[in-house]
């Protein structure tokens, strides 16, 4: 997670989601520029920009709109 809150890359991402699907998790929150990796490991994938949209996600709201500038 960066300073402004946004979702930031990890390294070894999709060997570390077939490990998480491997001890039993499900679904797994990532930066919507890495959600191909969950569907390559056979992990559910939640994809999200920053922290606000991953807590949304995870607790069933719905994400916030676009805004138009």
């Amino acid at each position: 997670i960066g300073l402004g809150g946004e979702l930031r890359a990890v390294s070894r991402a999709e060997a570390r989601l077939r490990e998480a699907a491997r001890l039993g998790f499900s679904t797994a929150v990532l930066p919507a520029r890495g959600a191909e990796a969950g569907r390559r490991a056979g992990i559910r994938t939640l994809p999200a920009v920053d922290l606000e949209e991953a807590l949304r996600l995870l607790l069933g709201n719905k994400p916030r709109q676009p805004t138009e500038v």
